[in-house]
């Protein structure tokens, strides 16, 4: 049955407290929501092309940054072109470097590689 018969449409990939928060912010320009989810809420926003709140997720997820989440988080960064957040991650990188090995690392693209280890070599 088709979205017009049933009066409902189907998003699938998403958690009912993303939904709820992406249409929150839609209809009130607000998301309470922010803080718990903001990767979900920043992948979905890429999704649906709601650069605003993308970016408000990204500075978010930017304030919550520690050495347990600046790896996961550079990659959605760089995944989803955050340039600002992939900043603010490498720049704390910079910053820990004596913290880190390349172990830590496992997993990115050649290119942030490249540019971490550029970083870790200074």
């Amino acid at each position: 049955m088709s979205e017009k018969e049933t009066g409902v449409i189907k998003i699938e990939g998403f958690t009912k407290e993303t939904i709820s928060a992406i249409l929150e912010y839609i209809y009130t320009g607000k998301c309470p929501n922010l803080s718990e989810f903001s990767a979900s809420i920043f992948y979905a926003a890429d999704q649906f092309i709601l650069s605003e709140l993308k970016h408000m997720c990204a500075m978010k997820m930017a304030e919550k940054l520690s050495f347990d989440n600046v790896v996961e988080t550079l990659k959605l960064a760089d995944l989803y072109s955050e340039e600002e957040l992939k900043s603010k991650c490498l720049e704390m990188i910079s910053c820990q470097r004596k913290k880190f090995e390349m172990d830590n690392f496992t997993g990115l693209n050649s290119d942030l590689l490249d540019e971490i280890n550029s970083i870790l070599l200074k």
